[in-house]
């Protein structure tokens, strides 16, 4: 699951990790456009699912938008993601914004979450005040961080690496195999164990996906790619209307409010 606010470069990060265009990278711009995606991937042997999550801090959208995304990220990462990936542009300083949109989803997801994460700084390329390797900048960036930056790379165990957006397809490749193999050995750490979400949005999410299968004479894998698809294309609004009334009833919303 990929989280951070709206420019922080979640969408080039998830097609740096697919391996091909899965997300646009210029939609998060346009708030009228920025909603959750998911796609999936087959890649070196390897199966990816992301899910690009909007920005929960973003001041501009308005508070009703806000949760209805979430209530669709919610569902589309049931039973809960296995890596939470928060991303950072490292084109920016590490404003009160950011710091402000982690303190909100540590609220939201509980302090667990930080089990389960681990930060990427996308962009590493555009720090033209500093020469060197993409580790020599990472280093920089690290060095010269705020004290709350710190806070963040503390909470996650200092799992934290630095892409190049504008590298040449070989160097890109061997990004990606750097962050898939943090991943995993993120995975073997928890055993296995993914972020656990309520387990009332697993039960209103099987039910959808047990009448597709029976309706489309699927397997239960090929009906949950189809919900959690058609989730993300708004064409299950009484699903994800479902899920954000059993928020507002236990209060899942109340700190973000």
């Amino acid at each position: 699951m990929l989280v951070g606010k709206t420019g922080s470069g979640k969408s080039s990060l998830g097609n740096l990790l697919l391996g091909k265009k899965g997300f646009d990278p210029k939609s998060g711009w346009n708030s009228g456009t920025q909603t959750s995606h998911w796609v999936k991937s087959l890649l070196d042997g390897v199966e990816l699912k992301i899910t690009d999550v909007p920005g929960l801090s973003d001041t501009h959208r308005p508070e009703k938008e806000i949760l209805r995304e979430t209530a669709k990220s919610v569902t589309m990462v049931a039973p809960g993601p296995h890596v939470i990936i928060f991303v950072f542009s490292s084109r920016e300083r590490y404003t009160q914004e950011q710091h402000a949109a982690y303190t909100t989803m540590k609220k939201f997801f509980t302090d667990r979450m930080c089990r389960f994460m681990i930060v990427v700084f996308t962009a590493i390329d555009d720090i033209d005040d500093v020469e060197g390797s993409r580790m020599d900048k990472l280093t920089h960036k690290i060095t010269t961080a705020p004290p709350n930056l710190m806070e963040v790379l503390k909470d996650v165990e200092n799992r934290y690496i630095a892409v190049e957006n504008k590298a040449p397809e070989p160097d890109k490749r061997k990004q990606r195999l750097e962050i898939i193999s943090m991943l995993q050995a993120l995975c073997l750490t928890n055993k296995g164990e993914h972020f656990a979400i309520p387990e009332k949005v697993n039960a209103l999410l099987e039910e959808e996906v047990q009448t597709v299968q029976t309706i489309q004479a699927c397997t239960r894998e090929e009906a949950e790619n189809i919900v959690k698809t058609e989730i993300g294309a708004d064409k299950k609004p009484a699903l994800v209307e479902k899920v954000e009334k059993q928020a507002k009833s236990e209060g899942w919303w109340c700190t973000i409010l």
